[in-house]
């Protein structure tokens, strides 16, 4: 983040973005892939361990979360656990991701709001015989 604002790359409308490989209710912290993103335009080159990654496209079920991260794990079991299985979608073998809608450092735990982005497969079309 330092970087990139002295570089002049944040705009005013970047996003901030965390991209999750995955579940920390099952993967140990040590093991846990996240990736802290924020959006770019095309201006930007990687350098160093900075990269660039795109978001792939398609359908993606999403739940707003309102609250401190770290309950983010409740709205997960919500989404993935509770309206996943019985909307009778199944998620894509891509990962997820959070959009962190505002900013932690000026407002409190309780007003966080947070989108969570699962990716789903595309829902299958059946065709009648007539």
């Amino acid at each position: 983040m330092t970087w990139l604002g002295k570089e002049g790359l944040i705009g005013g409308d970047a996003r901030f973005i965390g991209i999750c490989h995955d579940d920390p209710e099952v993967t140990p912290p040590e093991k846990t892939r996240y990736d802290a993103c924020v959006t770019v335009d095309e201006r930007f080159a990687p350098v160093g361990e900075i990269g660039v990654q795109s978001i792939s496209g398609g359908e993606y079920a999403l739940a707003t979360h309102f609250g401190p991260y770290d309950r983010l794990g409740r709205t997960y079991a919500n989404l993935l656990g509770e309206w996943l299985p019985r909307s009778g979608r199944s998620l894509r073998a891509s990962p997820g991701f959070e959009i962190y809608l505002n900013d932690p450092n000026s407002n409190e735990p309780e007003d966080l709001i947070t989108d969570i982005d699962a990716p789903l497969e595309p829902q299958r079309r059946f065709q009648g015989a007539g």
